[in-house]
């Protein structure tokens, strides 16, 4: 599983939830990371989506799957707590149902998490921020 894998299927996600639309929240700006609070104040002053594809804990099935960690920052407009807490969840609600199928180009089994999104963060701009760690089963 890489960035490019798994951006485009949030960002596709989410669009097809409505952001970005008329009336709906705008479609957040991605990274990918690190989650770096540092870095992360300086990519955009609106919404944004971090997603870090890292090691994970190994390989399985005779080493033909691989299982990285995705772990996924939401940071939200200033003082907008519920768009903040509302985008982490719906992109809970895009990963959590993925079983054997494409993500990208990455066939995956499964995406799972250690918890549901918490509030990681409230910064100097008055930012919240959200993160889960997933944990995923996708062929190398």
């Amino acid at each position: 599983m890489r960035y490019s894998d798994i951006q485009p299927f949030v960002q596709q996600g989410l669009t097809n939830l409505g952001y970005g639309t008329s009336g709906q929240p705008p479609l957040p700006a991605f990274d990918p990371g690190p989650p770096a609070l540092a870095k992360v104040l300086k990519v955009t002053p609106d919404s944004l989506v971090v997603l870090s594809v890292s090691g994970g804990i190994g390989l399985s099935e005779e080493g033909v799957y691989d299982r990285p960690f995705i772990v996924v920052r939401v940071v939200g407009r200033q003082g907008d707590y519920t768009g903040a807490e509302t985008l982490a969840y719906d992109i809970d609600g895009l990963l959590l149902p993925v079983s054997n199928r494409l993500v990208g180009a990455s066939r995956t089994l499964y995406i799972t998490r250690n918890a549901p999104p918490q509030l990681v963060d409230w910064d100097d701009s008055n930012r919240y921020h959200f993160q889960t760690t997933y944990i995923t089963e996708t062929q190398r």
